[in-house]
């Protein structure tokens, strides 16, 4: 029902900007009108959910968002233009999140990654992050602009997410790390294929896995690479 809401007042908000747009007379030829951005942004909000779950077109992401697709041409000029500015917003609104997945406080090592795994898993499956990760792929894999752009906005912010989480463990000589980004990558990796098996593809329904026995599971592997031998002596 909320997110309903949400879509319902985002529509609303387009509609609204757009009525009356006809009788401002005399504006340059070009030039933008002083809330385009605010319109541009309320397009996002509105066209984002149809998006990413596979709405094709610029004339029915138009209906959708309650405009007309010369409306949607004016403010994003293209598809490619239009899923460049989707990703680049919701990356805005996930920052937060990543922040609080960064650098969140979550007691020893072997807590705080399972920690940060767990929090990532909630982001996926009950703040949509899910569908943003499983559009990003999908359309990125068949159009090289829509792949930057995933990893511009979604996939490389989390994985910098990953590495800072494990940096503070690095400076406090827990974790010994040659290469941050790839254990990043390592740490990050199996859980994602796992949901992008369970959730995205349906592996729920062929071959079931209980992902949060996963994450403890790939967790002890990942310390017993990288830990460091005082923090492995004391974990004991």
């Amino acid at each position: 029902m909320a997110r309903r809401r949400i879509l319902t007042d985002s529509v609303s908000m387009v509609q609204r900007s757009m009525a009356g747009k006809s009788s401002v007379m005399g504006r340059p030829k070009g030039k933008r009108n002083a809330d385009y951005e605010v319109q541009r942004h309320a397009l996002v909000g509105a066209i984002l959910p149809h998006l990413v779950s596979g709405c094709s077109s610029m004339r029915e992401l138009a209906g959708r968002a309650g405009v007309s697709p010369s409306t949607l041409q004016h403010y994003f000029d293209g598809r490619e233009a239009l899923t460049d500015a989707a990703l680049a917003v919701s990356g805005e609104r996930g920052e937060p999140f990543l922040r609080a997945g960064a650098t969140g406080e979550a007691g020893d090592t072997r807590s705080s990654l399972t920690w940060f795994l767990r929090f990532s898993v909630q982001g996926w499956r009950d703040f949509g992050v899910g569908p943003l990760h499983c559009f990003g792929i999908r359309a990125g894999l068949e159009d090289p602009a829509v792949g930057a752009s995933y990893l511009t906005h979604i996939l490389e912010p989390t994985l910098r997410c990953a590495e800072e989480r494990l940096k503070l463990h690095a400076d406090r000589g827990e974790l010994a790390l040659d290469h941050l980004r790839m254990a990043a990558l390592a740490l990050f990796a199996p859980v994602l294929l796992a949901l992008l098996h369970q959730d995205g593809l349906g592996g729920n329904r062929v071959r079931p896995m209980d992902v949060d026995s996963l994450i403890e599971h790939h967790v002890d592997g990942f310390l017993r690479s990288y830990a460091t031998a005082a923090f492995a002596a004391t974990s004991t």
